[in-house]
């Protein structure tokens, strides 16, 4: 609801003459863990943080999943299964508070409980056993309150896939094409009722737009906000965060109307390699993904090759 205490901390932080404290070093990242490029990052009900890289080469330790306490103190790490190839971590606690969802690039979809136990797993849809053409590539996913699995194959097909709560695999739509309802590289998905019903947010990167679209694929209209290759969704009563991959976050009311945006430094796609050499202590590089600490924080992970997780408040 508006007016709650992480509510108003987070538009604080996009006000115009705000002077966020920024925090880039709070991860206790131990020796035997070398973070690669920060893909995804989530928090649990207690608080704890999670955070899915693709493991550095140099790594001792191979594990994809590093978790933190609330103080950013390392706990554990799992997920040997995702080094290389994990791209997007998400949890429901809403449906299930003791799972977590993780889409591989190269080995699919993934349920396991909060300590890496697997509960099911689908490699590939058989949708595409009679489609060798089809490439297949997914990045993100997205559940119902009925438990219903959305899964989108945003570098593969562009598709959008449908499963039961248990992984069953029920139908597929969107893909290329040029009407609303195809997809330009539906890199992020998200489920909503802001606006009054169930509805699916995609984040589409090559189109760089934000197309509402029903639970069976058909467009709803467009979020008409001016994005920079939006990557995924994070809603708190509300608002919405965008994390941007050039350079920024995005903050929108539950109206669909712009708040502000946030620690942009693009300029160019030579100007951020430079930043990845030489990390700024204000401002983000890449942002690939979001959520909200158990303190009202804003924590942003970044597509930058030695892992960056970004700590935001407000100055007060």
């Amino acid at each position: 609801m508006e007016g709650s205490p992480h509510h108003d901390q987070l538009t604080r932080l996009f006000e115009p003459d705000a002077q966020p404290r920024w925090r880039t070093d709070w991860l206790d990242v131990p020796p035997h863990i070398r973070l690669g490029i920060t893909h995804g990052i989530e928090v649990d009900p207690q608080g704890k943080v999670y955070v899915l890289h693709t493991v550095h080469e140099t790594s001792p330790c191979r594990d994809a999943v590093c978790v933190f306490d609330a103080d950013g103190r390392f706990l554990r790490s799992w997920g040997d299964a995702f080094a290389g190839s994990g791209h997007g971590i998400r949890l429901f606690p809403e449906q299930n508070p003791d799972c977590v969802y993780i889409t591989d690039l190269k080995r699919g979809l993934f349920k396991t409980t909060l300590d890496g136990q697997l509960i099911w797993h689908v490699e590939r849809p058989a949708f595409y056993n009679d489609r060798p053409h089809l490439p297949y590539e997914p990045t993100n996913v997205a559940v119902t309150p009925e438990g219903e699995v959305f899964l989108s194959d945003g570098y593969g097909s562009y598709l959008i896939h449908r499963f039961t709560a248990d992984g069953q695999w029920l139908d597929a739509f969107g893909g290329p094409g040029t009407g609303n309802a195809h997809f330009a590289h539906p890199h992020g998905i998200h489920y909503t009722e802001r606006r009054g019903e169930p509805e699916l947010l995609v984040a589409e990167n090559i189109a760089t737009r934000m197309n509402y679209v029903s639970l069976t694929g058909e467009h709803r209209g467009f979020l008409e906000v001016e994005t920079r290759r939006p990557r995924t969704f994070v809603e708190l009563d509300g608002l919405l965060v965008v994390p941007d991959f050039y350079g920024r976050v995005t903050l929108i009311d539950a109206d669909d109307r712009l708040i502000g945006h946030l620690g942009d430094t693009w300029q160019g796609k030579e100007h951020a390699e430079a930043l990845e050499a030489q990390p700024p202590p204000e401002g983000f590089i890449r942002p690939h993904d979001a959520a909200i600490a158990a303190d009202g924080a804003l924590l942003v992970s970044e597509y930058v090759n030695a892992g960056r997780v970004v700590r935001i408040t407000p100055d007060s």
